[in-house]
């Protein structure tokens, strides 16, 4: 090659045709052949300080920005007068750091060329990365004036006034960048990022759409449409989309985690939580997966595993005031009141916007809340930008701290807000469930008794009825007995059940249900379940399961309807957020259990809520009578108990039987009239209304 560097050295050699064949090879993938070529061209005499200025331009657009600087260098020596050359330097300079350096090489090129379209926009970047703002929306917008269909610089003065907290102008600046360059990807994303922080879901989601039909590989964005699609109730398509991201990349952690959370919200537990120790797996020191591992836990009773990881998401990251609210509702659900409360506090020294740690706090029967905070709360400021989830807990949370300072009225209208929210993101499924449990009774006719012929069967204690019925309190007086070993809610009756239908019963519904039982908690005698659905399959259990007791807990309608609604339940009970659904719910449950109590007598002993707070000695003992145990005086002091509650009632069995909560709904008469209406209706007895 010496020849040819010879003579490609000579004057009369044209060096376009050097700098010609040194970017072809170089674009072939020949780079060691190119850079030869790059370098005779360094050595050329040529005088084009144009031609010299273009070549580092090529090279810089395939990403060599020290070979093009040499070669601007070159350039310069030769003519300074040249704007896009000082331009191009200020280009590679901000690429390197040089912030400075780039602002003053790029006000150069200006000055040469007060018209300069392309140097006004990069030196708004600049001086956006500079922290100069104002100075940067100026020269943007001066670009614009110069060429009004610069797609490029609308869309970074759509970033310029996302930092300047204009949000809304942002918006109107990125799509007419791509009104005119409609594909072009990065402009959606941003936009679907401003949109997100304006809680405008539904146009983030057409934004991360049109991204997926631009590039469907791009697994990203699969999963960020899958969070987008939670937070608007779309559950089904929200998985979806997180088994394609899986699909299209086995290592996408994110999507793990989502498909965690999405299997979470459909109370299949055991599966969220493979999906979410494969994301740490992948990734062992994200602490929101452990937060999340730790959430999934605790959901499905589980409090001393649920401890445990949360603890280790915090040593990831001490001051996240997500994973301190957990931590508190773990020790809240242990019974650690005091401990709780001070978490959910700190919680909200690092973010007073953190909704969930008022609601949290609201559920306590005393916090330490600051008055600062309580009006912080109450205030039109801390609704700024927050999430239909988040507003949900706001209102949930007004509502229990009015209910504490009998605003019964103004709690009322809080109540309507967050529960109204919540039927827009996860709609009552009321008809779905008594269609399930008419078909369940129906079946439980045909099935034939099993008898099973072991010498002692395990008792299977199943406390069942509507949500907020008492079930809790039962359930804590019952295990008082150290034989029992409370399960809490967990739903495994309703998996056993399918698991036996899907083998065509060829195993006994009991051993798979005890599996099951077995694999959760160390070998008992005695356990309680008290899945509260488990109502739907009464028969079933009362025929299939033998040695199963039921006990079924029911209270006032309207006092129990009114627990419901202002549960804050999460998306398993859908239908607690309307008042109507409640009644409907509440009236097929009180028909069905009159058929389970008349076909199968001896196995469900009915307990009136309401009677047993006024006068606990008798219904305990009758309770206890019925079991067939040996009577102790500790049965009427549950609040001794020191087992995990991981329920709504989680704070109040921790106080001794009252009947505080009887006839609460006289305080929210006027908001319960579509229930009152319903059950008049379905000529459900209310006399006690006129007491």
């Amino acid at each position: 090659m010496g020849n040819l560097e010879n003579n490609y050295s000579k004057k009369e050699i044209d060096p376009y045709k050097i700098m010609r064949s040194a970017v072809k090879l170089i674009n072939d993938g020949n780079e060691k052949e190119g850079f030869y070529f790059y370098e005779i061209f360094l050595k050329h005499e040529t005088k084009d300080s144009k031609l010299i200025c273009d070549f580092g331009t090529l090279l810089h657009q395939l990403g060599y920005s020290n070979k093009a600087n040499q070669l601007y260098q070159k350039a310069i020596l030769i003519d300074d007068s040249l704007p896009h050359l000082h331009s191009n330097i200020g280009l590679i300079q901000r690429e390197q750091g040089l912030l400075l350096e780039a602002e003053q090489s790029t006000r150069k090129a200006i000055k040469i060329n007060p018209e300069f379209v392309d140097a006004y926009c990069n030196l708004g970047l600049i001086l956006r990365e500079l922290g100069k703002y104002e100075e940067a929306e100026f020269c943007t917008r001066k670009a614009l004036e110069l060429n009004s269909y610069f797609d490029k610089a609308y869309f970074n003065l759509g970033i310029i006034l996302n930092d300047l907290k204009k949000p809304l102008e942002a918006e109107i600046e990125i799509r007419k960048a791509i009104y005119i360059q409609p594909n072009v990807i990065s402009y959606h994303k941003v936009l679907s990022e401003i949109l997100f922080s304006e809680g405008d879901l539904q146009s983030v989601e057409i934004c991360l759409k049109k991204i997926i039909e631009l590039n469907p590989n791009y697994h990203e964005v699969y999963s960020n449409l899958s969070i987008v699609l939670v937070d608007q109730g779309k559950i089904n398509e929200a998985e979806e989309y997180t088994r394609t991201a899986i699909k299209l990349n086995e290592f996408n952690h994110q999507a793990f985690y989502n498909l965690g959370v999405i299997l979470s919200i459909r109370g299949n537990y055991s599966e969220a939580k493979e999906a979410c120790k494969k994301a740490i797996k992948i990734d062992p020191n994200n602490a929101e997966y452990l937060a999340s591992l730790s959430l999934i836990y605790k959901n499905q009773g589980n409090l001393y595993e649920a401890e445990k990881h949360i603890k280790e998401s915090l040593i990831l990251k001490p001051h996240s005031p997500e994973a301190n609210v957990n931590f508190g509702s773990i020790l809240k659900d242990l019974g650690n009141l005091k401990s709780a409360e001070e978490l959910f506090l700190k919680a909200l020294s690092i973010n007073k916007n953190l909704t969930k740690a008022y609601y949290n706090l609201s559920t306590l029967k005393s916090s330490s809340l600051s008055k600062e905070l309580i009006n912080h709360l109450f205030s039109e400021e801390i609704k700024k930008n927050l999430k239909k989830k988040e507003l949900i807990d706001l209102n949930f949370a007004k509502a229990n701290f009015l209910s504490q300072k009998k605003e019964f009225l103004e709690s009322a209208e809080c109540l309507k807000i967050a529960n109204s929210l919540k039927l827009e993101l996860f709609p009552s499924d009321s008809d779905k469930l008594i269609n399930l449990s008419n078909g369940l009774f129906k079946e439980s006719k045909k099935l034939k008794k099993f008898i099973s012929r072991r010498e002692k069967d395990t008792t299977n204690i199943f406390i069942v009825g509507m949500p907020r019925s008492g079930s809790t309190l039962v359930e804590s007086i019952i295990s008082m007995n150290k034989e029992v070993t409370d399960l809490g809610e967990v739903n495994i009756f309703e998996d056993s059940y399918k698991h036996w239908h899907s083998n065509d019963k060829k195993i006994s519904l009991l051993e798979i249900y005890e599996s099951k039982v077995n694999s959760l908690k160390n070998y008992s005698r005695i356990n309680t379940n008290k899945w509260l659905h488990n109502y739907f399959y009464a028969g079933i259990i009362s025929t299939q399961l033998s040695n199963a007791k039921i006990v079924y807990t029911f209270r006032n309608p309207l006092d129990n309807i009114l627990s419901i609604f202002k549960a804050n339940f999460s998306s398993n009970i859908r239908y607690s957020s309307s008042l109507e659904d409640c009644a409907k719910i509440y009236y097929e449950h009180i028909i069905l259990m009159e058929k389970y109590k008349k076909n199968y007598p001896k196995n469900i002993f009915s307990l009136n809520y309401d009677v047993l707070v006024k006068d606990p000695e008798k219904q305990v003992k009758d309770l206890i009578n019925w079991l067939g145990w040996e009577w102790d005086e500790l049965y009427l002091y549950p609040e001794l108990n020191k087992r995990s509650v991981n329920t709504a009632s989680n704070v109040q069995v921790r106080y001794p039987i009252n009947k505080k909560s009887v006839g609460g709904w006289k305080n929210y008469k006027k908001m319960l009239g579509p229930s009152i209406k319903y059950l008049r209706n379905k000529q459900i007895d209310l006399s006690f209304m006129d007491n």
